[in-house]
Parts: C-alpha cells; sequence; structure tokens
C-alpha cells in the first residue's frame, strides 16, 4: 500500500463515524469518492475500470465458478472481478471492486 493510501483511510475515518454508519458500505464509498474528487481531481485525472480473472483448481474459494477467464482468454474455472480505480500524476486509489 502506498504511503498516500494510509493517510486517505485515516483522513476519511473520522468523517465517516460523524456523517455515516461504519456499515453503510455505499455511504462509506461515496464519502470516498468525494473526498478523493475534493482533493485529487484535476483535468488530467482518470477513471479506470478493470477486469481481473484468477484461475482457481477447485471450487471451495468463494466466487469460483466455470466462467470466461479473461486474462488466459479461455472458460474455466475462475474468481473473476470487477474494479474501478482513479488515478492523477501523483495520486492513485482503488474505488471499488466486486465479484462479478
Amino acid at each position: 500500500m502506498k504511503p498516500g493510501s494510509r493517510i486517505l483511510i485515516c483522513r476519511v475515518s473520522p468523517v465517516c463515524l460523524d456523517r455515516v454508519s461504519a456499515l453503510d458500505h455505499d455511504g462509506v464509498r461515496r464519502l470516498c469518492c468525494q473526498l478523493i474528487a475534493a482533493e485529487h481531481g484535476n483535468s488530467e485525472a482518470i477513471g479506470m475500470i478493470d477486469e481481473t480473472g484468477t484461475a482457481k483448481s477447485g471450487s471451495h474459494t468463494v466466487g469460483v465458478k466455470r466462467q470466461c477467464n479473461g486474462n488466459r482468454g479461455k472458460i474455466e474455472n475462475a474468481v473473476v472481478s470487477v474494479a474501478a480505480s482513479f488515478a492523477t500524476s501523483t495520486f492513485q486509489c482503488l474505488i471499488a471492486a466486486r465479484m462479478y
């Protein structure tokens, strides 16, 4: 984890306790996005959507099923997730990730 990520996590926590329940994941994500946009938004910032697959040989891992594993170009047992991230020339962070 980059040092900037640790600072962001520490700075968001008090805000979350005051304005959003810690169990409200969507609310916490929205607050993080607002903080990121306010402090790091600029005309050169980009958002990225990335699909990542990891091949698995068994079926005991959560999310494993027979599906298209794009990084290997075939259908096999895999865990596939989609991530949204944000980057500028001096800052990068993961905004959200979900299993597909």
